[in-house]
C-alpha cells in the first residue's frame, strides 16, 4: 500500500510523524513524507494522512488558503483516502476569529476515515461529521498516540540528571514539561506552587513562557518584563523555571531527574507528554479532561479536577506513594503492551485497508 503523509516536510524530526512512518514500513507499506507532493498532486497513493491541519501550510495562511486547498483535497479525493489524526479540537493557540474552525471543519469534510487518539467525545463528534462532502460515511475508530521508543536518547542516569540539575537528595522531583500555552494554566500552576511549599518537592518548568518570536522593542520589553516573573518564581526555592527550548538529547535530562511528570492542561483532547512520560519510566499525574483522562484510567496513575488546587493536592500525595511502589516501569510496561509504534502501526495499516475497500466498493 502506497502512503503520503502530508505534512511539513521541513520538519523530520517529529516524532509522531517519524515513528508511525517507521512502523508503517516494518508492516510493509511503502511510505512518503512530503507537503510538495500533498500541494504538487504528485504521484499515485492509496492514502493521503493527515496530521495537524494548520500543517499543511509551512508559513502563514489566511481564509484565500482554504479554497485552494479545498481544490487539492477534492484532487485527491477523486483518486486516494484521505485520513485524519484528530490530535486536537482546534489549533494551538488559535486567535479565535474562526478561520482555524473553518479549516478543521474543511479537512473533516473531505476525510474518508479519521482516526481518534481516544474515546472523548466520540460520539458528538460522529454525528457531526457521519458522513463527507459527497454524502458518503467517513469511517471513524479510535487508535491511541503510540509510544516513542525510537525518538529520545535515554542513557543519563537519574543520579547524574539530579546532580546536573541541582535536585538535592530526598527531594521529590515534578516535572512540568512542555509549552504553557495558556495563562490560567500558569495562573493555576503559580497557586499550585504557592501552596505546596514542602522543602522536599521541586518543581522543574523548562517552557513556562509563551514562545515570542518578536523582535521590535514592544518584544523586548515583553521579552524583559518575562525574565523579571522568571525571576520572581525561581526565588521561590522549590521552584524552577525557564524559558527555553529543550533539544532532543537534553530532555532526558529533564524526565531521569524527576519522580513525577504533571500534565497542567485544563483544555486539551490530547497531550502526546504522557507517552513520554511512559517511555521514561515516570509516575504521572493528569487532568480529568479529554483523552488524557482515558489513557491514565487505563494505566492507574492520578487524576485531579482541572481547575481544582484540592484535587491536585490530593492526586500529588497518591503519586508520592506510586513513586515509592516504583510504579514508573509498570507505567511503561503498559505503555509497550498497548502503545508500542507496531501496534499502533498496524492499526492504521487496518484503517486504511477498510477505507480503500469502502473506496473500492462505492466505484
Amino acid at each position: 500500500m502506497k502512503i503520503l503523509i502530508a505534512f511539513t516536510s521541513g520538519d523530520n524530526h517529529n516524532p509522531f510523524v517519524k515513528e508511525l512512518k517507521d512502523a508503517l514500513e516494518r508492516a510493509g507499506c511503502e511510505v512518503t513524507w512530503s507537503l510538495e507532493d500533498f500541494w504538487d498532486k504528485r504521484g499515485e497513493y492509496d492514502i493521503v494522512h493527515i496530521q495537524w491541519p494548520e500543517y499543511l501550510f509551512s508559513g502563514e495562511w489566511f481564509l484565500s488558503d482554504l479554497e485552494r486547498l479545498r481544490k487539492v483535497l477534492s484532487f485527491w479525493k477523486g483518486r486516494s483516502s484521505i485520513i485524519l489524526t484528530r490530535h486536537n479540537r482546534d489549533l494551538h493557540n488559535s486567535d479565535g476569529t474562526g478561520l482555524s474552525r473553518k479549516l478543521y471543519h474543511l479537512i473533516y469534510s473531505y476525510c474518508d476515515g479519521i482516526a481518534h487518539l481516544g474515546p472523548h467525545d466520540i460520539k458528538d463528534f460522529i454525528s457531526e461529521y457521519e458522513k463527507d462532502v459527497y454524502g458518503n460515511t467517513i469511517t471513524h475508530t479510535v487508535i491511541p498516540h503510540h509510544i516513542y521508543i525510537h525518538s529520545y536518547p535515554n542513557n543519563i542516569s537519574s543520579t547524574e540528571a539530579r546532580r546536573l540539575l541541582g535536585i538535592k537528595g530526598g527531594q521529590v522531583a515534578v516535572l512540568i514539561f512542555g509549552r504553557i500555552r495558556h495563562a490560567d494554566e500558569r495562573q493555576f500552576l503559580k497557586k499550585f506552587f504557592a501552596a505546596e511549599r514542602k522543602e522536599k518537592m521541586v518543581f522543574l518548568a523548562p517552557s513556562w513562557l509563551p514562545f515570542d518570536k518578536g523582535n521590535g522593542l514592544k518584544s523586548y520589553l515583553k521579552k524583559s518584563y518575562d525574565r523579571i516573573r522568571l525571576w520572581r518564581i525561581n526565588i521561590s526555592g522549590n521552584v524552577k523555571v525557564c524559558d527555553e527550548f529543550i533539544a532532543d538529547e537534553d530532555i532526558q535530562l529533564y524526565f531521569n531527574a524527576s519522580d513525577i511528570l504533571l500534565i497542567p492542561r485544563l483544555y486539551e483532547l490530547n497531550s502526546g507528554n504522557v507517552t513520554l512520560g511512559y517511555y521514561f519510566k515516570k509516575v504521572i499525574v493528569g487532568p480529568r479532561v479529554g483523552n488524557i483522562q482515558f489513557s491514565l484510567e487505563e494505566s492507574g496513575n492520578p487524576l485531579y479536577e482541572a481547575g481544582s488546587i484540592q484535587s491536585l493536592k490530593n492526586a500529588m500525595k497518591q503519586a508520592e506513594k506510586l513513586v515509592r511502589e516504583n510504579k514508573g516501569p509498570d507505567n511503561y510496561s503498559f505503555a509497550l503492551a498497548h502503545y508500542h509504534p507496531d501496534i499502533i502501526g498496524k492499526q492504521y495499516l487496518e484503517l486504511y485497508q477498510k477505507c480503500v475497500q469502502c473506496r473500492d466498493s462505492a466505484n
